[in-house]
C-alpha cells in the first residue's frame, strides 16, 4: 500500500545553509534507496515535508525524521492512502519559501483540503524544478 504523509516541524537553532544542503542531499540518497519520493519546504524557521511511498518505508523514515535533531516538534498534518504518487519525479524536491508555508496552516484550520494543498505543492515544485538550492 502507498501512503503520503504531510508534516511540519521547527528548524533547530544553528541550522546553516551548508547544513541545509547536506540535509537535502542525504534525504535524496536515502529516499532513492528506499523508493520514497516527496518535497521539503523551508522557510520562516519551519520545515514542511511531503513524503510518499510504501507504508513500511514511510513509517520507518518518519520515525527517523521525528528523532532527527536538526528540527523539533514534528507534527503530522495528514496521512493518506494513495494509489499514485504526486511527487514521483523527485527523491526529495527542495524549496525555500516562507510565504508559501501559510498554505499548510490552511490545511490545519480546515480552510484547504489536503488534496488541494498537494496539487499546489506539485505545481510549485514543477515551477522551481530547475532552480538551484
Amino acid at each position: 500500500m502507498l501512503v503520503r504523509v504531510l508534516c511540519v516541524s521547527s528548524v533547530a537553532a544553528g541550522m546553516t545553509s551548508d547544513g541545509m544542503e547536506r540535509l537535502v542531499a542525504s534525504a535524496q540518497r536515502r529516499n532513492r534507496q528506499l523508493d520514497l519520493t516527496g518535497a521539503l519546504l523551508n522557510g520562516d524557521g519551519r520545515f514542511v515535508q511531503a513524503l510518499e511511498g510504501r507504508e513500511e518505508a514511510v513509517d520507518s523514515m518518519m520515525a527517523k525524521i521525528e528523532a532527527d535533531q536538526r528540527h523539533t516538534g514534528t507534527q503530522i498534518l495528514a496521512r493518506q492512502n494513495i494509489t499514485k504518487r504526486a511527487f514521483g519525479a523527485w527523491d526529495m524536491a527542495f524549496i525555500q519559501d516562507a510565504q508559501w508555508l501559510q498554505n499548510f496552516e490552511a490545511v490545519g484550520d480546515g480552510t484547504m483540503t489536503v488534496d488541494a494543498l498537494v496539487s499546489i505543492l506539485v505545481d510549485k515544485v514543477e515551477a522551481r524544478r530547475s532552480a538551484p538550492y
